[in-house]
């Protein structure tokens, strides 16, 4: 057994959680976490509000700069993120007027963490 991807996959679980707090103190709601999109991929984070629907790539590490999960979403990763946000759209209702994406980093200090949620990242 790895417990090394099980620690990175619990963490990577608690990192959406504490994403998801933080945007709901921001007024939104939860849509869905890890949503399977067929062969093209999982949504880490969805949300809403009123008018908005949001997909958020969640990223976290542990020590070292803050900035080093935002750092490892390069251009690949992004064409994907659309990709897969656009074709889940395509199989929704449209009931917003916006669609988002936006980055949950969570900087792991110890047991606390630190969340910053980066609007319209790419």
């Amino acid at each position: 057994m790895d417990t090394g991807a099980d620690d990175r996959k619990r963490m990577g679980g608690t990192a959406e959680v504490r994403v998801a707090d933080a945007l709901a103190a921001r007024g939104y709601r939860v849509v869905g976490r890890n949503v399977e999109v067929g062969r093209l991929g999982e949504l880490d984070l969805v949300v809403r509000n009123a008018r908005e629907l949001v997909v958020v790539e969640v990223r976290s590490r542990r020590g070292g700069d803050a900035d080093d999960p935002a750092d490892s979403i390069g251009p690949g990763k992004r064409m994907r993120v659309r990709r897969t946000a656009a074709a889940w759209l395509e199989d929704r209702p449209i009931d917003y007027e916006e669609v988002r994406l936006f980055v949950g980093i969570v900087h792991w200090k110890g047991r606390d963490a630190e969340v910053t949620i980066v609007e319209d990242a790419f």
